[in-house]
């Protein structure tokens, strides 16, 4: 199963349609169908709210100095993966969307 649901939207706008439950918006994304829509949306929703989509600078968190890459937040794109990988899709795939 592919998804080009990263290649298509922007991680915004899938949260935006994700939150406002439009699931239309998801399956208008080719090879996306309804049922995947509202898979995304139904699983997504209570998690999409919770996403930081706006990364901070891992040297300005810690005051300049050099974080170890394990300790830094998942950003956006590592929970987008995650969601498509929890979704069936294979990680390979799923990161080659993102």
């Amino acid at each position: 199963m592919r998804s080009p649901i990263l290649s298509l939207l922007a991680p915004e706008e899938l949260v935006s349609a994700i939150l406002k439950g439009d699931v239309a918006r998801i399956d208008a994304v080719p090879g996306v169908g309804p049922k995947v829509a509202e898979r995304v949306v139904r699983e997504l929703r209570d998690k999409a709210g919770d996403l930081k989509l706006a990364a901070p600078s891992v040297a300005s968190a810690n005051g300049g100095a050099a974080v170890p890459k394990s300790s830094v937040p998942a950003g956006p794109l590592d929970e987008a993966v995650s969601a498509l990988v929890n979704l069936g899709m294979k990680p390979v795939e799923a990161k080659a969307r993102g």
